[in-house]
């Protein structure tokens, strides 16, 4: 939500912040500017930029009604549009949506950021295919499970949940996870790691190296995010940004055999063995 400098601290304050979102949250953009009221006989239209990835769209706010000088709008989904993706949060994991408004004559100029709401996937590290039923606890620096809140930041949070499952935080708020989705909404800044249960059929961490890894592609087609987390390591959290880790799992019981044959001379004429 923009809100110009006119619109005094106590005001700001009560006003709802979103300041992440999912793949199943719509995005719906408000801009306080009265300065864009034009023409207090109809509904005005005002023009914000959103920028993700390096990628700049220009969107258009409605007015919410005759002479308001408040506008609204929603992100628009990628859909066939390639250009829609710099501003479809589903789509682009870990990046940051930056909006602006640029100042004129009649009104000020605004800006705000956000980031997409944290997620990670649980993943076949041959094949990039998304599991289910891996037991993921989030780990202190004690080694303790963690305290964890929901999305309010306060309602107290499962340290262990199971992805592709859901998850109930002490308010009753339910979280489901999508396929091969596990998340931590809140944790108070400090050292953390992720313990992995995998399924039976899989184990953990994974032996496959970091370039093999690097060629899956996660269900929005973009490289998986990996990091120390991802492999069973420390992690630290400084900030309120979200963190993501992809874990990938290997496939238990799979042994092989790589047989390379060498001749003893480089070269050979006819009759040479």
């Amino acid at each position: 939500r923009y809100t110009p400098a006119a619109i005094d601290e106590a005001t700001l304050a009560q006003a709802p912040v979103l300041d992440s979102a999912d793949e199943k949250t719509p995005v719906i953009l408000v801009l306080d500017a009265v300065g864009e009221n034009h023409d207090p006989t109809v509904r005005d239209t005002a023009w914000i930029n959103v920028t993700t990835a390096g990628i700049t769209l220009k969107l258009p706010l409605l007015e919410t009604g005759v002479d308001t000088g408040v506008f609204a709008g929603g992100i628009p989904q990628r859909g066939a549009n390639p250009q829609n993706a710099a501003c479809d949060p589903r789509f682009i994991r870990g990046a940051t949506i930056h909006l602006s408004f640029t100042e004129n004559a009649f009104s000020y100029a605004s800006e705000f950021s956000m980031l997409v709401d944290p997620a990670g996937y649980v993943f076949d590290s041959e094949t990039g295919a998304l599991v289910n039923g891996a037991v993921v606890t989030l780990l202190d620096d004690s080694g303790r499970p963690a305290k964890v809140y929901g999305d309010d930041g306060i309602s107290a949070y499962p340290s262990t949940v199971t992805s592709g499952a859901s998850a109930r935080d002490a308010s009753g708020r339910e979280y489901n996870f999508p396929q091969g989705n596990y998340r931590f909404p809140l944790v108070a800044p400090g050292n953390y790691h992720l313990k992995i249960v995998p399924p039976a059929d899989y184990v953990a961490p994974t032996t496959r190296s970091q370039a093999d890894l690097a060629k899956l592609k996660d269900p929005t087609g973009q490289a998986f995010i990996l990091n120390t987390a991802s492999f069973g390591g420390v992690f630290a959290i400084a900030t309120p940004d979200p963190f993501y880790a992809d874990i990938p799992l290997d496939r238990a019981g799979e042994t092989k055999l790589l047989l390379t044959k060498v001749a003893s001379v480089r070269d050979a004429s006819p009759g040479d063995f």
